[in-house]
């Protein structure tokens, strides 16, 4: 009820997001809590709290959200990606959620370490939208690894923007120095990784759960395969009950035309090892030979 009360009012909070992002992150983060996945979320540059509303709108009554940005110390806002108020951060999350799931940290994230977020309790969605530079991003990068619970999910914002190209670099050193996250799905402006082992659940996940936002299926990106979702804001103007109920029927019949192809490749595999059997071969030319005599006779 909270994200179905946040989607249809998102436009209210400042930022840059999809609707389509948020719909995705959200019930990425509910398929965690399904699989026994407990954690924080947590943003490094949150500007006035778009995204992270949406991922908090997923957490237990235990869980919090924690929000990391330089705030009113701008000028260390080397690239100008952003600029965080936090009270607006904090007037716009109250209207949506408990105020107390909110933490604050006013830091510059060149300056933490795992510990520092972790104090707070292991994210299990932890979101990159901090410094778009090359440096700035593969540290936030590699400091989400390193704090993220297992089966932990990192969102990286503006990985194909051309506007920050330093994303893409920095994404790049980040992978080429031994990052171990890997990418699974890119969604409308954000890519999205987790560890080797479940990486590919997601993946999984995402293909059955939304296969109305698919595009495109095993992309190369940077050694890692993703699939591609795209945006579809006439959807998500459809109660959040019925984009389910769509969504479940259409997995249904893509479940169903597989099983099919699957059974009729191997009727086929069956047929052909039958055709080329030597009993096969023997049968159909004897089968030739009592032909030819009766029409002769």
């Amino acid at each position: 009820m909270r994200f179905d009360f946040y989607l249809k009012n998102i436009d209210a909070v400042e930022g840059w997001l999809t609707p389509t992002t948020a719909f995705i992150s959200y019930f990425l983060m509910i398929h965690q809590t399904e699989l026994g996945i407990r954690g924080n979320a947590c943003e490094i540059g949150v500007h006035h709290g778009k995204y992270l509303i949406a991922l908090a709108c997923a957490l237990a009554a235990e869980e919090s959200a924690l929000a990391v940005d330089l705030f009113e110390d701008q000028d260390q806002n080397i690239d100008g990606s952003g600029c965080g108020d936090r009270s607006i951060l904090t007037r716009n999350f109250g209207h949506f959620l408990p105020p107390d799931s909110l933490v604050v940290k006013k830091a510059n994230s060149l300056d933490l370490g795992p510990a520092d977020i972790t104090t707070y309790g292991m994210p299990r969605f932890f979101s990159v939208d901090g410094g778009h530079t090359e440096a700035v991003t593969c540290h936030d990068l590699r400091l989400a690894e390193q704090s993220v619970c297992p089966g932990g999910i990192v969102a990286l914002d503006d990985i194909l923007n051309y506007h920050w190209t330093g994303v893409l670099s920095g994404y790049a050193r980040y992978k080429y120095n031994g990052g171990g996250l890997k990418a699974f799905a890119l969604v409308p402006n954000k890519l999205l990784l987790s560890d080797a082992a479940f990486a590919p659940r997601y993946g999984t996940f995402m293909r059955d759960r939304f296969p109305l936002f698919a595009e495109k299926f095993g992309k190369e990106m940077l050694s890692d395969l993703i699939d591609v979702y795209g945006d579809r804001p006439d959807l998500l103007e459809m109660p959040l009950q019925k984009i389910d109920r769509l969504q479940r029927d259409l997995a249904a019949a893509n479940e169903k035309a597989s099983r099919m192809d699957a059974d009729n490749a191997e009727l086929r595999g069956q047929l052909a090892l039958i055709l080329h059997s030597k009993r096969y071969r023997l049968a159909s030319k004897f089968a030739g030979l009592y032909r030819r005599v009766l029409g002769g006779g």
